[in-house]
């Protein structure tokens, strides 16, 4: 990637009028990143900023160089690598089902010391709230 990144006028303008534009948290921090690397923050910089990944920075202005501002505000992921949980998806299923006040610690205790799993307690979190509607759980 070239150390150099502007925008035209024109590109400018409709980034300032795409971050008027969007309540999504997600699209407005692709928007800021090329924001700042427009007026030339360094990608590592940019990283501390928003609080992402130097790699997701890097990804976005790839992805904005690429596809422009309608590909970069899409918010589509790619399928390149599942969840660890997704083996144990039944499992943990069950376990929600036969413990409906359950602690979102007690699960991943049990996940550790029953199935020998040990991921970080924010990735339960997410796998959890992700399909919480399907599993009909509240927590």
């Amino acid at each position: 990637m070239a150390n150099t990144f502007t925008l035209d006028t024109e590109e400018a303008y409709e980034l300032a009028s795409r971050m008027k534009q969007f309540d999504d948290r997600k699209i407005n921090r692709r928007l800021l990143a090329i924001s700042l690397r427009h007026f030339g923050y360094g990608i590592p910089e940019i990283a501390t900023l928003i609080g992402v990944s130097t790699r997701s920075i890097t990804t976005w202005i790839q992805l904005f160089q690429e596809k422009g501002f309608d590909g970069l505000c899409l918010l589509e992921y790619p399928r390149d690598r599942g969840s660890r949980l997704e083996a144990y998806h039944t499992e943990i299923q069950f376990f929600l089902q036969a413990n409906p006040s359950f602690r979102m610690v007690d699960l991943h205790t049990w996940l550790r010391i029953e199935k020998g799993v040990d991921v970080e307690f924010s990735w339960l979190y997410r796998y959890v709230k992700r399909r919480s509607d399907d599993w009909k759980c509240s927590n």
